[in-house]
């Protein structure tokens, strides 16, 4: 039965990019865009090859599971940012300790970087408390030592908003919002 249903193709028919709100609160919006996506590479590999298999597995380094591309591969990905965008988001991700990355190619002249997650690092990071935004209005953002214990309010003459995450999936998570006119 094919009926004619309205819908937008701005909605998702595609696999969507997730972050998780509290991950955004702690390393940015941008850098948690692109580490969840590289943690999807490396949950990929991590669960198509057997362990027998991991001295064979030629992304399999040093213990850890790696996925490379270039800027311009990863872009493709990200079509809605620069290539030049996208290098500076992994180097933010780097520079931060979360990711980490080498270059295992096999000619040296291909100078493509690989990169795995410090899941060490990420979980023991702690982003900045920023109690005003560019303009001076009050936005504060305020994070603790543990990624679950992240929460935002916003003030500007839109909206007040306030988030509230828990890191137990079995906790609720509740949002509100109050429009101001």
């Amino acid at each position: 039965m094919d009926k004619d249903i309205k819908t937008s193709h701005l909605l998702f028919d595609e696999a969507p990019l997730l972050i998780r709100p509290e991950l955004a609160c702690r390393i940015g919006l941008n850098e948690a865009i692109v580490l969840q996506q590289i943690h999807y590479w490396l949950e990929n590999k991590r669960k198509s090859v057997k362990e027998k298999d991991l001295d064979k597995e030629k992304t399999y380094i040093n213990g850890r599971f790696w996925t490379y591309d270039s800027y311009a591969e990863w872009q493709k990905q990200f079509p809605f940012w620069s290539v030049r965008t996208v290098e500076r988001i992994f180097t933010n991700l780097e520079n931060k300790g979360i990711l980490i990355s080498g270059t295992f190619n096999e000619r040296k002249t291909d100078r493509t970087k690989w990169y795995t997650i410090d899941y060490d690092a990420l979980d023991r990071y702690v982003g900045k408390t920023k109690t005003k935004d560019k303009n001076g209005k009050n936005a504060k953002v305020t994070h603790s030592d543990n990624l679950a214990d992240c929460s935002t309010t916003h003030h500007d003459n839109l909206a007040d908003c306030s988030t509230a995450h828990s890191d137990k999936l079995a906790d609720s998570i509740t949002t509100s919002w109050q429009i101001v006119t």
